[in-house]
């Protein structure tokens, strides 16, 4: 059975992002409370994650799903 508990949450938030302000996420997190977390990145654009990321941006992503969900299984 599921934990009814709060989820993980993470947010991640570039310093050069023109769509939304970082204000935003801030607030999120302040409402999300302990399980969230705010990454900003430096210099990133909106959605840069998707767009080109850095490999250490996918490879910390892929740390945090991996600590939060388990380890990828192969099928």
């Amino acid at each position: 059975m599921a934990d009814p508990g709060p989820r993980p949450m993470l947010l991640m938030h570039g310093t050069q992002d023109q769509v939304i302000p970082l204000a935003q996420s801030e607030l999120l997190l302040k409402i999300a409370g302990e399980t969230a977390e705010l990454w900003i990145l430096d210099g990133a654009e909106h959605a840069a994650l998707f767009n080109h990321a850095p490999k250490e941006w996918t490879q910390r992503v892929s740390s945090y799903l991996a600590h939060h969900l388990g380890p990828a299984r192969s099928n």
